[in-house]
């Protein structure tokens, strides 16, 4: 394993690549950044769409050629067992280039355990968002002030109809303070969503996703991955 100073080319900022600084052991902290680069490319060339090109990164057909960072690998899936003190058991599929894998029951040290509570509360907010504001009333309640004063003008009673349409002005500053604060109510959730993290918008139950060291060790006969901390965890 190495510490590369500076990342290879532009790196993704999708939910797959969040993690770009981990510490392993504790104390060794690495730049994922070349991996990132590679893994992109080979992502473009694997869905057929056209590469990026980024500099120092060998773009190949052949998913192992070139691949820095070796002792690092892709592990997704389920997991088994999040009460492990060492970790979370996984049922994993272990990948050395995207599409190339092999699965296998592990053990992820130093997993992301923030992250499953913070996709359980932004699923509730989704699927359970706030009804829609319904101003019909407050509209209504201003037309009916036009209304009369419309009706006031009409049979030569300015002053009334003055007051009618200082009713209605009244009525629809309020409506305009509220739908502010509606507004206002509405991006800080969207804020707050955000905040919680961004997950892929087709997980309905939260999986591993994430590059992961390779320690060659095993634990309670699992072999043993390092998610490294991080500060996001």
């Amino acid at each position: 394993m190495f510490i590369v100073p500076v990342a290879i080319g532009q790196v993704s900022t999708n939910f797959l690549y969040r993690f770009r600084f981990p510490v392993i052991n504790d104390s060794l902290r690495c730049d994922l950044g070349p991996l990132y680069a590679w893994w992109t490319i080979q992502r473009e060339v694997k869905t057929n769409l056209p590469p990026t090109g980024r500099e120092g990164v060998g773009e190949t057909n052949d998913a192992t050629i070139g691949r820095p960072m070796a002792p690092w690998f892709h592990i997704t899936g389920e997991i088994l067992d999040k009460d492990e003190p060492q970790g979370w058991i996984v049922n994993a599929m272990v990948e050395t280039a995207p599409g190339k894998g092999t699965p296998l029951r592990i053990i992820l040290i130093h997993p992301p355990r923030k992250e499953p509570g913070r996709f359980a509360e932004r699923m509730y907010f989704l699927n359970n968002p706030p009804p829609p504001p319904d101003y019909s009333s407050q509209e209504a309640e201003i037309q009916a002030w036009n209304d009369s004063a419309f009706v006031a003008d009409s049979l030569g009673a300015p002053d009334l109809g003055d007051a009618y349409a200082a009713e209605a002005e009244e009525a629809r500053r309020k409506l305009g303070a509220q739908k502010n604060l509606d507004r206002s109510a509405a991006e800080k959730m969207k804020q707050g969503l955000i905040a919680l993290g961004d997950f892929p918008p087709d997980w309905q139950i939260y999986r591993v996703d994430l590059f992961a060291y390779n320690t060659g060790r095993q634990i309670k006969g699992l072999p043993a991955f390092d998610a490294g901390l991080s500060f996001s965890n």
